[in-house]
């Protein structure tokens, strides 16, 4: 009798293990999936470089969440600092890229991706040179903060930070 006592301790023992193993290569797998996503999503803020005229903000607007949710400190915004919702976003960032003559995201560094099950934190640092329309040279480096929240397979940003120029 204690020989099958032991030898179920050791099966549900062992059940146990691989049921830990299983669900850790679950989650790890699915944060691996989770982060190649939101990688590729930071690599598309490159996307508000003004290609073409007039500026849509078409372009960006899968990044970001379209309700009232989003939430946005922004120190180079031209009008406010705080700004709330989708709407609100297009239309004070629309009229401001439209001041551009050229502006290029020329690079992103120092990327950051964190991933939990449905949100993720991404920090990053990002460097744009160009000019406005009336011939003003505009260029720096840039912080930005992300804070991505994830409803079915989608990631949207629904805060961003965005502050510079950064000084080392």
């Amino acid at each position: 009798m204690r020989t099958i006592i032991n030898y179920n301790k050791s099966v549900l023992l062992i059940l146990m293990i691989n049921a830990v193993i299983m669900t850790s290569f679950g989650q790890n797998e699915e944060q691996i999936n989770d982060r190649a996503v939101l990688s590729r999503l930071v690599e598309d803020y490159k996307l508000w470089s003004v290609q073409e005229k007039p500026y849509r903000i078409e372009k960006i607007e899968h990044l970001y969440s379209h309700t009232d949710e989003l939430l946005a400190f922004d120190l180079m915004s031209p009008e406010k600092t705080v700004i709330r919702g989708w709407e609100s976003y297009k239309a004070i960032w629309v009229p401001a890229m439209r001041n551009f003559d050229e502006w290029t995201v020329t690079g992103l560094s120092d990327v950051e991706i964190t991933v939990d099950k449905s949100m993720a934190l991404t920090t990053l640092l990002f460097a744009g040179e160009g000019k406005l329309k009336d011939g003003t040279p505009v260029n720096g480096e840039f912080h930005s903060t992300l804070i991505w929240k994830k409803s079915g397979k989608e990631w949207k940003i629904v805060h961003e930070h965005v502050s510079g120029p950064v000084k080392r």
